[in-house]
């Protein structure tokens, strides 16, 4: 007896192969879907980051331009001060002396005026003048801040006392000025010219006869 294979029982065997099963198209949206926030995000992280960069250079740039243009003026201002005391330093090299001279004027103008007198008619005018330009010129000298060193009767100082003389006395004391040959001057605490002096010495004694 033959057996017969029915199409009934051919049908039955497909539908219960193993065969594929086709893609699920709705599972496929939804892992795209997934995965397109997520880039999305990360770009607009990367955008933020980009901004805050760019914010943060301009920021540095308003600076850098600030500091700079500070910079600027403060130089000015140096050169302005440079140029300003250069022209002050010139104008007092200048006029230095222009106060010493105004105080010396007088004594000249006395001079000038004994000079013209007749002495042989009147010498005592004539000493009576240059007594005065004496005066004159010592006043002006002093209101110029000049004074003269007091060394009569002083102790050596070599600072402003050269002793051009030794003179042996025996009723002074050693190193003290005994006599003035040239007046010294100061101009406030500079020594202008230091005064010559004579100043003691102990006298030798002579030697005993053998």
């Amino acid at each position: 007896m033959t057996d017969e294979t029915t199409p009934n029982d051919t049908s039955k065997t497909s539908e219960t192969g193993s065969a594929p099963e086709a893609p699920n198209d709705g599972t496929a949206r939804e892992t795209a879907g997934e995965a397109a926030p997520e880039s999305t995000n990360a770009d607009e992280a990367a955008a933020a980051e980009a901004f805050a960069q760019i914010a943060e250079l301009a920021k540095k740039a308003e600076e850098r331009d600030r500091l700079f243009e500070q910079l600027q003026r403060l130089n000015a201002e140096f050169q302005n001060f440079r140029a300003r005391t250069t022209k002050e330093k010139a104008d007092e090299r200048r006029y230095a002396v222009r106060d010493v001279m105004r105080n010396l004027l007088p004594a000249l103008d006395n001079l000038e005026r004994a000079l013209s007198a007749d002495a042989a008619a009147d010498p005592a005018s004539l000493i009576e003048g240059v007594r005065m330009t004496a005066d004159q010129f010592r006043s002006g000298l002093e209101s110029s801040g000049m004074k003269r060193i007091a060394a009569e009767g002083a102790m050596l100082d070599p600072k402003c006392m050269d002793a051009v003389f030794k003179v042996e006395s025996a009723d002074q004391a050693p190193n003290s000025v005994v006599a003035v040959f040239e007046h010294g001057y100061m101009l406030n605490d500079l020594v202008v010219r230091p005064a010559k002096v004579s100043v003691a010495v102990s006298p030798v004694a002579p030697p005993t006869a053998s």
